[in-house]
């Protein structure tokens, strides 16, 4: 009879457990479309001098520093936010 009383909470339990392990796959495969949209990025600069390969914010290979956890900046790309490297 013991079973049958734990049985809802060993399913939580399993469930939440799964959603849990799935939270940091998603947050990877996310892109930041809302901060892109705010900041008007757009993969291919205007001005051949102010692309992210040039930008203070630029994290190498294809992140950026205002986009938290967007893994696919194009290292040609541009934004309002640009700053030149120092």
């Amino acid at each position: 009879m013991s079973d049958n009383i734990n049985q809802p909470r060993r399913t939580f339990i399993k469930i939440g457990g799964v959603a849990a392990a799935m939270i940091p796959i998603a947050a990877l495969a996310a892109k930041n479309d809302a901060m892109r949209s705010a900041t008007k990025y757009v993969e291919k600069s205007p001005d051949p001098a102010k692309t992210c390969t040039n930008c203070f914010h630029f994290k190498a290979p294809n992140g950026c520093a205002l986009y938290p956890g967007d893994t696919e900046i194009n290292p040609n790309g541009y934004c309002i936010s640009w700053v030149k490297k120092p």
